[in-house]
Order: C-alpha cells, then structure tokens, then sequence
C-alpha cells in the first residue's frame, strides 16, 4: 500500500489521479493490467469497484459485498 501511495498508483479519493486506474481501464495491450499474456481481466464490475474504493466510497454496509467480488478479482479469459 505504501509503495503503491509513494509511485502514485493510488491517489486516495482522486481515482482519476490514480494510475492505477489508468491501467485498469486502459485498452493499450502494453498498459492494460492485467495483461493480455496472463489471459485474465477483471469484470467491468471489478473496475468500477475498485475505482470506487479509491474515490472513497468505502463504507461498512459494502464492505463484504467488495470483499467478496475481489476474493476472485480474476476472470479467466477463453
């Protein structure tokens, strides 16, 4: 987490500052995490709740619903 607030990946409450973000959403196969060679993504549900995470939106009442949808945050690709 520190490293990942240090580098920039993470802009507490600024998704949009948030590389990691950029990654996530990204369409370039250089950028894109996960990349393409893992044949993984992540859902578009997975994404938004991640950028929700970092824009704040962290409450006890979805809590174990965002828990839950990153216990396999990884859809594999056919």
């Amino acid at each position: 987490r520190d490293v990942a607030l240090d580098l920039g990946a993470i802009a507490p409450c600024d998704p949009d500052s948030s590389t990691l973000i950029d990654h996530i959403f990204s369409d370039d196969p250089e950028e894109v995490m996960p990349p393409p060679s893992t044949k993984k993504s992540l859902t578009a549900a997975q994404k938004e709740t991640l950028k929700r995470w970092i824009g704040g939106d962290y409450t006890p009442n979805n809590n174990f619903r965002d828990d839950h949808i990153f216990q396999n945050a990884y859809t594999k690709r056919k």
